[in-house]
């Protein structure tokens, strides 16, 4: 998407490489465009560029994304998002402690990539960031040299990190084990991890927290407190759903046009995924299942004045195909795939929506509104957690069933699989273990704290007689 120029081009700006033993090479880049017209320039909308302290583009990494953009068949810029938030870390680091990224001197620990390690080990092990986000950066740095020994010619002084060949196993959703061979480096962030045996979080692609029933009890009385009629909808169709914040956000107005008599039963079903109008992870095909008094409320939601304010203030205005959720200004919280390669607005977007409303909601308004309530300052949860907590509920509220000898475990795991869309079985029971591990911690507390009662009643007991007789 860039081309070499001549350095009076408009537009031209200027890449210093190092190329070892103190010699630099400058030269100058400007954009592509007969590639960008190739491809559409809309095809290059939220391209994610990676910028200095001083506001100046740093070239090479830019560069390094652009190549990966242009090797992709169908690129999705929140990937490549992740990668310049990760160079963007990098740089930050960089200039604080004015450190020259491209100088490799003989001591192996002034080294910018060996500094970087120990600075993300060090905040790893402060929990200043999570040791997954540390072991994604040092990986994204990595990978960044790489592409410069690569591609570009660089050629340090001294050795930027040691390789060695090592295996990957890993574990697909349907249980089917593989291995395939990696270059590992020395720059590997080793962070003990710390296993807690009461841990209830459950693995679904990331840790979920399932909520208990009594911050369920306050999330919805905080949201009624709150009077914002979409997130209320959103979180309460999270709840029932237990769908992500990319499905619920992109449900249109035409899932909820037909009244609710129609139906027969009580069971909405909704297809999503790929095919349909409705966005999934991955573009895994699925069916939504909603409750008949659930999507009556969606469906004079989408019929209200409200709704249709916000709809007309869209760019593309009122009809059945746009988003039920939009902003008081028309605005929506979600971008679908479909419309990520066009423009869909006359004014520059400069940055996916991709829910940051919800989140910015639940930082906000939410939480503070919970942690009053919850008398609790530390409190906090994620949008995610949501479905977690529908599995869990799911699963306690079936479990009198399974007692009753009504159902089998394995039926009800099943039909959660199901609903969930997971691949495998193999994820669903996680969510049985956590409910396990819950009910387990909870009768050890109470156990724990009954003894520690009786303890001291003993203590004061003893100190009561002791005060008697003297």
């Amino acid at each position: 998407m860039t081309t070499v120029a001549e350095e009076t081009s408009a537009g031209a700006a200027c890449v210093s490489l190092a190329l070892g033993q103190g010699a630099r090479e400058r030269y100058y880049t400007t954009p592509d465009i007969e590639y960008m017209e190739q491809c559409g320039y809309d095809a290059l909308l939220h391209f994610p560029a990676v910028f200095c302290g001083d506001g100046s583009l740093w070239a090479e990494a830019t560069m390094w994304i652009v190549d990966l953009v242009g090797d992709a068949t169908n690129p999705n810029m929140l990937t490549y998002s992740n990668v310049a938030d990760d160079l963007a870390a990098y740089r930050r680091f960089l200039e604080e402690m004015d450190i020259d990224w491209l100088a490799f001197g003989k001591m192996k620990q002034r080294r910018p990539t060996y500094r970087y390690k120990a600075w993300l080990t060090t905040s790893a092990r402060g929990r200043i960031i999570s040791v997954s986000i540390a072991k994604r950066r040092m990986s994204t740095v990595v990978r960044f040299y790489r592409w410069l020994f690569d591609d570009l010619g660089f050629r340090p002084e001294n050795q930027m990190w040691i390789e060695s060949p090592s295996q990957v196993r890993r574990e697909n959703e349907s249980g089917y084990n593989w291995s395939y061979p990696i270059r590992t480096t020395d720059l590997s962030i080793d962070v003990p991890a710390s296993v807690d045996p009461f841990d209830t979080r459950i693995l679904d692609g990331q840790k979920l927290r399932a909520l208990p029933h009594n911050e369920q009890v306050h999330l919805v009385e905080s949201l009624i407190c709150l009077r914002n009629t979409e997130m209320s909808l959103i979180f309460i169709l999270a709840l029932h759903t237990g769908a992500r914040i990319q499905t619920i956000l992109t449900m249109r107005v035409s899932h909820f046009e037909t009244a609710p008599e129609l139906f027969a039963g009580d069971d909405i079903r909704l297809k999503a995924g790929l095919g349909t109008s409705i966005d999934t992870k991955k573009e895994k095909r699925g069916t939504i299942h909603l409750p008949l008094w659930l999507y009556e409320t969606l469906h004079t939601y989408a019929l209200s004045e409200r709704a249709r304010k916000r709809r007309s203030r869209a760019t593309d205005g009122d009809h059945s195909e746009q988003l039920l959720f939009l902003s008081r200004s028309g605005t929506m919280f979600y971008q679908p795939r479909n419309t990520r390669h066009r423009s869909i607005s006359p004014h520059t977007v400069r940055h996916l929506k991709t829910g940051q409303a919800v989140r910015q909601f639940i930082k906000e308004k939410l939480l503070p509104e919970m942690r009053k309530r919850l008398c609790d300052d530390s409190y906090t949860f994620k949008f995610h957690d949501l479905r977690a907590t529908f599995g869990r509920n799911f699963l306690e509220a079936l479990q009198p069933a399974i007692q009753r000898g009504e159902t089998s475990q394995s039926t009800v795991l099943d039909f959660l699989r199901q609903l969930l869309w997971h691949s495998s079985v193999t994820i669903t029971v996680r969510y049985l273990k956590g409910s396990t591990g819950a009910a387990a911690l909870k009768a050890a507390q109470e156990g724990w704290n009954q003894e520690l009662n009786n303890l001291a009643k003993q203590a004061f007991n003893s100190s009561v007689a002791n005060d008697a007789n003297s």
